[in-house]
């Protein structure tokens, strides 16, 4: 019986029964019964089961897309890779990987946890194709500097020892270090890791400075805090009852505060 056999596109092979016979368009004298008829070209493909009889068969297939091979890898492996096709998920596997895409461009993300994550676009080609990516690292480091060096550090919540602050691995991002120590100012800093590269954390500490009047016990004596400031020692000339010995009337400056006994003491 004939079999007239047409595909779109045309010039596909045609395979019957595993047999390779010719291109579409096809007309080809067959035996009667069961035929699988395979049409291939390129990327395209069909394959569809007849039965031929005596008075012969006509068939037009329209051949369908068939995926390709693509091979995702990224140096380190182990990265989580996602393939995105107009926003859907088409592919998710964990480098080195093979998956099976149609033909058409791709957004490929790749992911491992210490690196940046990366993102590229990838034109699958049929049969096959290659996806590679280099990932960079996401770790940087800190030296942490505090003056007092005695000054207790955190870095947000946890304490970070004396023996700690050099070349400390942190990924990359920002982070906020506290440095505080009795009889200091306390100070927050925000510092910014960067990928590979090392960044210093300075922080020096300012004395606190008490208010001019503040008290504070010491025992069971009340100091009050004298600020740096000046004042005239002595009397004028003309004042009423001035002694020969209270004079000259000069400024004297203090440059650094004191603390001084509230109230009179005895011995």
């Amino acid at each position: 019986a004939h079999l007239d056999l047409q595909s779109t596109p045309t010039g596909a092979t045609v395979t019957i029964n595993g047999q390779s016979l010719g291109t579409t368009p096809f007309n080809e004298l067959l035996d009667c019964g069961k035929q699988t008829i395979t049409l291939e070209k390129g990327q395209y493909f069909e394959q569809k089961e007849i039965e031929l009889t005596e008075t012969g068969g006509k068939e037009h297939l329209t051949l369908q897309g068939r995926p390709a091979i693509v091979d995702m890898t990224s140096t380190p492996s182990g990265a989580e890779v996602q393939c995105l096709q107009n926003g859907k998920i088409a592919f998710i596997g964990k480098t080195p990987c093979r998956g099976n895409l149609y033909p058409g461009n791709y957004t490929l993300s790749f992911a491992k946890l210490g690196y940046l994550k990366a993102t590229k676009k990838h034109l699958v080609n049929w049969p096959q194709s290659k996806a590679t990516v280099t990932l960079k690292s996401a770790t940087g480091y800190l030296n942490v500097n505090i003056l007092p060096k005695d000054a207790e550090v955190k870095i947000g919540k946890h304490p970070l020892p004396l023996q700690k602050r050099k070349k400390l691995s942190r990924r990359a991002g920002s982070y906020k270090i506290t440095a505080t120590r009795k009889g200091y100012n306390t100070v927050t800093k925000e510092f910014t890791v960067k990928p590979g590269q090392l960044t210093q954390a300075n922080i020096t500490l300012t004395k606190k400075i008490p208010k001019p009047g503040e008290t504070k016990k010491v025992d069971r004596y009340t100091f009050c805090w004298c600020p740096p400031g000046e004042f005239n020692m002595g009397s004028p000339t003309n004042e009423l009852g001035r002694n020969k010995n209270e004079g000259p009337l000069r400024k004297v400056k203090i440059t650094k505060g004191f603390w001084m006994s509230k109230y009179e003491v005895t011995q």
